[in-house]
């Protein structure tokens, strides 16, 4: 483990991979955190730090006060998110972590005394004020040092992402068997610092078809039409440049459909449904959403 963490960081430190991790690690909280400046309603901003591996941060102790204070600086009077929420029984403000209201190191905004509380809270410096959860406000997301949980060598904590080298490029894959509409299975690959699959060649779609269990017929990978004749990848390179065997059987007479990587190794399109598909997550092994400590 300790020779891979050396080895990541040189490569992040050469000129042939950019490493820029989001997470920052704090040794006063002893854990990550990563301020998310564009502001989401409070279910967006739980889920945003949930598929990134994290949760939404509250103010849980007189550390995390003076970190989250220092981070917040004095742009953002209008407060922030925190994860501590009364969605399960109104006025029972408890943390993502479980940890009542009452027991963190805050004081409730006098001046909300007379009104009906929202279920979810913002904080600015040791102060919550009860809001609307449908309100958008910037928030933190916080990942703990846990002793056992160990970078791999996807450069991330989740054990699903496997490392293949069968491409002639080392690449990382997930297959992801909950079904997600096109634009949910793509913010789900960014947050966990990767993204929809593009499968460049021959060697790469067979690795993928080697993931894929023989029961599903087909998941959604990084190409989207954008009309009748124009399809380009989520990095906007064109079909001619990659891999492109296509399944004729799946077409559709829409201007906007996705492309899907089907289990017998073509691709085909698909007119995202609420219903969703499975999909595949495409990472860079050298890089990492977290700051790397010393073990």
């Amino acid at each position: 483990m300790f020779k891979w963490v050396i080895y990541l960081t040189l490569l992040c430190i050469t000129d042939f991979v950019v490493c820029k991790p989001d997470y920052k690690y704090h040794e006063d909280v002893n854990g990550w955190l990563k301020f998310h400046t564009v502001p989401t309603t409070w279910l967006d901003a739980f889920l945003q730090c949930h598929y990134e591996g994290a949760v939404l941060a509250s103010p849980l102790n007189a550390d995390f006060v003076s970190v989250i204070s220092d981070i917040m600086g004095d742009e953002y009077a209008l407060g922030i998110f925190i994860g501590s929420n009364a969605l399960f029984s109104g006025g029972d403000y408890i943390s993502v972590e479980g940890v009542p209201l009452s027991d963190m190191p805050v004081t409730w905004e006098r001046r909300f005394d007379k009104q009906k509380p929202g279920n979810c809270l913002s904080y600015y410096y040791e102060k919550v004020s009860p809001v609307s959860c449908t309100t958008y406000l910037p928030y933190l997301c916080f990942r703990n040092k846990d002793r056992f949980a160990r970078l791999n060598g996807c450069g991330t904590f989740d054990p699903k992402y496997r490392l293949s080298m069968a491409t002639g490029n080392e690449r990382c894959y997930k297959f992801h068997s909950e079904f997600r509409t096109w634009s949910e299975a793509h913010r789900i690959c960014l947050a966990e610092g990767g993204h929809l699959a593009i499968i460049n060649d021959q060697a790469e779609a067979n690795t993928i078809r080697n993931m894929l269990p023989r029961e599903w017929s087909g998941a959604f990978i990084g190409l989207r039409k954008w009309n009748q004749d124009t399809w380009l990848t989520i990095h906007g390179q064109t079909l001619e440049k990659l891999y492109h065997n296509w399944n004729a059987e799946y077409n559709s007479k829409t201007q906007t459909s996705y492309g899907i990587f089907l289990s017998d190794g073509t691709i085909g399109e698909y007119e995202d449904t609420s219903d969703g598909l499975p999909f595949i997550c495409e990472k860079d092994p050298y890089t990492s959403r977290f700051q790397m400590v010393p073990e």
